[in-house]
């Protein structure tokens, strides 16, 4: 992807060796339209829309830097980055973890189309590493975000996984962010 090349390239100028990028990708239509409205200023995607999420640290500072199919956001500088210091406590164990499918019985597996996808790219002392899962791995049916009626033999296992738990406190950085409304573009 090109913004993934042009946040690795941009943080090796920096100098950074330790970061990692988020995308979040949920196939289907999503259009922004805003009073008045304008090609020029409206993001319209022509393929699926999906979001990156670069977080770092220079100068004892953290970072977050949202991109998009239309571009760029400024970057963020953080007070606290409870993603980015619980990836660097745990950058090993991380990268190394994998979530299991949504597994109803022996030998069986179910899934559902048009669930958020994330994409992790990591880099650990200037080694890269990636990362995938679909969250709909991390539902089980006795929890509200399930649309089966079997529970998932994986779920608890899933939980643990410290990707997983990475990924929820950057989730819930970026809603924060989002709500916020801190993201604005270059």
């Amino acid at each position: 992807m090109e913004h993934i090349s042009q946040i690795q390239s941009s943080m090796k100028e920096m100098g950074v060796k330790d970061y990692f990028i988020v995308q979040y990708i949920q196939y289907g239509t999503i259009t922004f339209i805003k009073k008045g409205y304008s090609k020029k200023k409206v993001c319209l995607p022509k393929r699926t829309y999906y979001q990156l999420f670069a977080f770092w640290n220079k100068n004892e500072s953290n970072f977050i830097q949202k991109f998009d199919n239309c571009g760029k956001f400024e970057p963020i500088k953080l007070s606290q980055s409870e993603p980015l210091e619980y990836y660097l406590d745990n950058k090993q164990e991380i990268i190394i973890s994998e979530v299991k499918q949504y597994q109803i019985g022996e030998n069986e597996y179910t899934t559902v189309t048009h669930q958020p996808l994330r994409y992790y790219w990591f880099t650990a002392e200037n080694k890269n590493y990636t990362s995938d899962f679909d969250k709909f791995d991390l539902t089980t049916s006795i929890d509200s975000t399930s649309f089966i009626s079997k529970p998932n033999l994986n779920y608890e296992y899933n939980q643990e996984l410290p990707i997983v738990k990475l990924n929820k406190k950057a989730e819930d950085l970026i809603a924060k962010l989002s709500v916020e409304k801190k993201f604005q573009r270059e």
